[in-house]
Parts: C-alpha cells; sequence; structure tokens
C-alpha cells in the first residue's frame, strides 16, 4: 500500500487580542463554530491546544449549524469527531422550519408569481443568515454573561473577507445598553446581568499552509491522497479508496477534489467543486437540477447545472 507521508506538529500560535484575553481568564464562554472544513477545523485546535487554554476559567464548547440536505454526507460524522478529539461537547444546531433545502424551495415559491431569482447570492446569503447565523445566536443569548463567539474566517480567503474586523459586538445577542461600544468599552462597562456576545476571528492572519498544519495535516499530503482517489475512481480498486482516506485528519471532500467545504453544492462555489460536488452528493444534485428547470434560474448568475460533468 502507498505510504502517505505526514507532516510534523503545528507550530502557530494564536495571539490573542486583549479584549479577548481578559473575557477568557475572567470567565466568558468561548463557543467554536465548526463546519467540517479545514478553516474551522484548524481554529478548533488552535484553540483546545493553546498554552493559556488552563486559565480560560469559563465554558468551552463547539457549535455546529446543520443545514440537512445541503450538507456533504459526511459533515455530521466529521464534526462530531472534531468535536470529540478537542474534548469538547458538540451543540448541533438547525432551523427549525426545514432545512436550507426547505427553505430553496420555499422561496422560489414565494418568488415565483413575480419571476424573480430564487438562489442565494453573494450580496443576498439568507442561506448564510438564515441557517447559520441566526441559529447560532440563539445559543449564545442561552449560555447568557459574556460569550465569545469565534468564526474561522481569515484574510486570505478573499478580499472581502480580509476587510472583516478581528473582534466586534455581535449587537443581535448584546444587552441594548452595551451593544453599540467597541468591545472592550462593552467589557469593561458591562453589568453583571447583562449579556455580550463578542464575535472573535482567531485565525484571521494564519495562512493555508498552517491551516493544514494545524489540522495535523499538510498540502502534500493531501495532494498524495487525491492521487490515490483518483486512481480508485478509474480503476475501482477498493485499496486505493482505503488508501486515500484511512488516516486523513480533515473533511473527505477535500480528498474528493473539493477547495471548499460549504454545502455540497453552493451557490459561490467554483464550477470544479460543483461538479465534485454533484458527483458525490447525486440525490440533492437531483434536487436542484430539477429546481433550476422547473424555476428558469440557473443555480449561478452565469452557470447552470444542467451544464455540469456530474461522473
Amino acid at each position: 500500500m502507498t505510504a502517505i507521508c505526514r507532516p510534523t506538529a503545528a507550530s502557530t500560535l494564536l495571539d490573542l487580542p486583549n479584549v479577548i484575553a481578559e473575557a477568557l481568564v475572567t470567565g466568558a464562554a468561548l463557543a467554536l463554530s465548526i463546519s467540517g472544513g479545514k478553516d474551522s477545523q484548524a481554529m478548533l485546535n488552535l484553540l483546545t491546544r493553546h498554552p493559556q487554554r488552563s486559565l480560560w476559567s469559563g465554558k468551552m464548547l463547539a457549535l455546529h449549524a446543520d443545514l440537512g440536505r445541503m450538507e456533504w454526507r459526511e459533515t455530521a460524522a466529521t464534526v462530531e469527531r472534531q468535536a470529540h478529539d478537542a474534548g469538547l461537547e458538540l451543540v448541533v444546531v438547525s432551523r427549525p422550519k426545514g432545512d436550507l433545502l426547505e427553505r430553496m424551495k420555499s422561496e422560489m415559491r414565494r418568488t415565483a408569481p413575480e419571476g424573480k431569482p430564487f438562489w442565494p447570492t453573494a450580496t443576498k446569503r439568507y442561506c448564510t443568515a438564515e441557517a447559520k447565523r441566526d441559529q447560532l445566536v440563539k445559543v449564545h443569548r442561552r449560555l447568557g454573561g459574556v460569550v465569545i463567539a469565534a468564526q474561522g474566517i481569515r484574510a486570505e480567503e478573499s478580499p472581502r473577507r480580509a476587510k472583516a474586523q478581528v473582534v466586534t459586538v455581535e449587537r443581535r445577542a448584546t444587552s441594548k445598553r452595551i451593544r453599540d461600544l467597541s468591545p472592550a468599552e462593552a467589557l469593561a462597562e458591562r453589568k453583571p446581568e447583562e449579556r455580550l456576545v463578542l464575535n472573535w476571528l482567531p485565525i484571521f492572519g494564519v495562512l493555508i499552509a498552517d491551516v493544514w498544519a494545524a489540522c495535523d495535516t499538510s498540502v502534500f499530503e493531501l495532494e498524495q491522497r487525491r492521487a490515490l482517489y483518483r486512481a480508485y475512481r478509474e480503476t475501482g480498486d477498493a485499496a486505493l479508496l482505503a488508501a486515500a482516506l484511512d488516516g486523513w485528519t480533515a473533511h473527505a471532500a477535500y480528498v474528493f477534489g473539493s477547495s471548499r467545504l460549504s454545502c455540497a453544492l453552493c451557490v459561490l462555489a467554483s464550477r470544479q467543486d460543483l461538479e465534485t460536488g454533484a458527483i458525490h452528493n447525486p440525490a440533492l444534485f437531483a434536487e436542484l437540477l430539477a429546481m433550476e428547470r422547473e424555476s428558469g434560474f440557473s443555480f449561478q448568475p452565469n452557470l447552470r447545472l444542467a451544464g455540469l460533468t456530474a461522473r
């Protein structure tokens, strides 16, 4: 069997902003949002292995917003494993009125009489807002006190994300009196009965090589495993499939060929990622393709699912 070259242990050390460090040592809860993707996995590992963790006196937990049928089939098991390996409780939340696919079908029905597009877009991301953010904020509110809501967003990912602030006050979940203050002011002026939620991007400045290292792997190992998986697809040799996936620490979608982990078929994904998602999630692909044909609106502004090579 082909030997896989494994990397050395990750050495990235996250710098804690002063307001975050102060909140953690004074009992703030730390809620880590994980999707199963490499960035949130890197964040999870870097924080749970952080040398200052013993000083953080508050609750630490992992949160996952389950998108239902829009998820990769491997995602639920992946986030469970990641949280278990990190030694954290996993809280899974979902949209109470149906999964994301149902939400898109509802939007299609609502907009049909007007003849308007219904798919989420970069500027109309009701998928993220309703299926992820709104559900996670409910947990932040229930935790009470001071909560740090950590997300695995990185500046390197896109020009838009590079403009994000590393620490912000989550106004939707913070008490009214302090919600418009800066993070440091809100923490300093908060009364014991008030709730403060701080959004934090711990790996904002971490580069891709260090992300993979924090996931206990590397780009080189990933390429090795992808080559084995391609050979399996060509030959059907189960031993090659086992070699490609056994011992892999991140989500299987990366080995399958996907460059990022989000919905199995995402309205913002590249053509290659859509084809990879369609191949490995045929039932979902069929549902979305039927919606595209029924509505007449393409899945992306310049790409129709009907034009994908999904085989």
